[in-house]
């Protein structure tokens, strides 16, 4: 069965309905303004240029040299070579240097003192309609643990936490919704390290990611069909790269503000419907379609390694004999040949669960100099393939209850549970098989044993 897959953030290629890669779709560029002032490169390759300073996004995005023109006929000099500053009534010495703007603003060239903000269509302080965006000191708090801790939580990895680190926020800087998902995941971490401001951190997470999806629906209408042709529009480069930082931050967002907590005051029907991914599956298959309009371009810039799973592609799980806990679900629903058609739908999930499990596996088994080779250890993402690749009708099915479902549903709650250390998705695991055991009843027990004995309830007692 060939399945494919793509990133550690639980993101994916377009897939056919054979598993492969999609055909992509003819696209077209949106119109923009021709650049006056934009760098050589971006001028060579005739794109639009960011124009921001010292180095333009498209040559950072690159790794190439930015450099610009002369700029003396681009500011505007007041007498005896001063720069007139347009807030004072009096000019400003250009042999003094300019204050560097706040918020991670990048327009003005600090290498040259004294020169004027440059107009760039990704102002860090305006958001994609154009009103006002501030951050105060608090998100400044809250940016700081980011870069000093939570990304560092993600990867786990010296070499790929720089992506999360570094990447992450200089692509908010220049989209202030991306800066709203960095900012609500890293108080959703500080009110799990620190429980004394849980509340007021679960707050101020909620403020920001509210915030974060307003700029992220809009970016996505962006690149969703007009009304007047068919064409999907081409996404630029930032706009691509922003989707995908802001997908992953969602992903992880809702792993973490989801999970079971301690005293918590569910209901059973509110508990069960979370355990059983109610709103966290839908979230994660979405994601697939929204990589499909970036991911061409994503792949070949500074968030391209999200997108490459390693030796996902060639796990067979066929070929394997030591998961015999998993092999022996076929017995649920082979012996009613009369369905043929039901039984392809659970083999089908069946086959992308066992490969999760090997995936996770190889993982865990490689040793560290073999982990750095690859880049960063895609662990945790692996068991949330299984939220992309299974069909359609298994997940109608899931929502139904209806009891192989839900069997299969638990076995994937023991590779929640192997990833326990990770504090976005501690205790989902031990969730997902204590509510399909309530669910079910003891008809199901043996089906249930080898989970409950994996996740610890037998010694709870549940």
């Amino acid at each position: 069965m060939g399945t494919s897959a793509t990133s550690p953030g639980v993101l994916a290629p377009p897939v056919d309905s054979e598993g492969g890669p999609a055909p992509a779709k003819a696209g077209r560029r949106k119109p923009h303004r021709k650049s006056r002032t934009g760098c050589s490169e971006c001028r060579r390759r005739r794109i639009k240029c960011g124009e921001q300073r010292p180095k333009c996004y498209a040559c950072s995005r690159h790794d190439v040299p930015c450099v610009y023109p002369a700029t003396s006929q681009a500011t505007r000099v007041g007498n005896e070579g001063s720069v007139t500053d347009p807030h004072a009534g009096s000019p400003v010495s250009a042999s003094q240097e300019a204050p560097v703007p706040p918020t991670g603003d990048s327009r003005r060239d600090t290498s040259t003192p004294g020169s004027a903000p440059i107009p760039s269509p990704y102002d860090s302080r305006t958001d994609l309609k154009g009103a006002a965006c501030t951050f105060d000191m608090d998100d400044m708090l809250l940016l700081h643990h980011w870069s000093v801790s939570t990304s560092r939580t993600i990867y786990n990895s010296d070499q790929r936490d720089d992506c999360w680190q570094v990447v992450f926020p200089r692509i908010g800087f220049h989209e202030p919704f991306v800066m709203h998902g960095i900012l609500s995941l890293s108080a959703l971490h500080l009110a799990h390290v620190n429980p004394r401001c849980r509340k007021r951190r679960t707050m101020d997470a909620a403020r920001h990611h509210n915030i974060s999806l307003q700029g992220f629906q809009r970016a996505i209408h962006n690149i969703s069909l007009d009304e007047i042709s068919p064409a999907p529009v081409t996404p630029s480069d930032e706009a691509s790269d922003a989707l995908l930082a802001c997908a992953s931050l969602n992903v992880i967002y809702t792993l973490a503000t989801l999970r079971p907590v301690p005293d918590e005051d569910l209901n059973p029907r509110a508990r069960h419907s979370r355990a059983l991914g109610t709103d966290l599956i839908p979230i994660v298959r979405g994601v697939n379609t929204i990589v499909g309009q970036v991911y061409e371009r994503v792949r070949l810039g500074p968030l391209g390694h999200l997108l490459d799973v390693g030796v996902w592609n060639k796990l067979e799980p066929d070929a394997q004999t030591d998961d015999w806990p998993f092999q022996r679900l076929r017995e649920m629903w082979t012996p009613a040949q009369a369905h043929a058609a039901e039984d392809s739908v659970y083999d089908e999930t069946l086959h992308v669960l066992r490969r999760c499990r090997m995936f996770l596996e190889h993982l865990a088994t490689m040793d560290k100099a073999s982990l750095h080779c690859q880049g960063y250890n895609r662990g945790w993402a692996s068991p949330l393939f299984f939220f992309i690749f299974p069909p359609e009708e298994y997940f109608v099915r899931l929502h139904q209850r209806q009891p192989p479902a839900l069997v299969l549903f638990a076995y994937f709650g023991t590779l929640l549970h192997h990833l326990d250390q990770h504090w976005f998705i501690q205790g989902w695991g031990r969730d997902v098989v204590s509510v399909t055991t309530e669910l079910l009843g003891d008809f199901w027990e043996p089906w249930l044993a080898w989970p409950r004995r994996v996740v610890n309830l037998e010694h709870a007692g549940v």
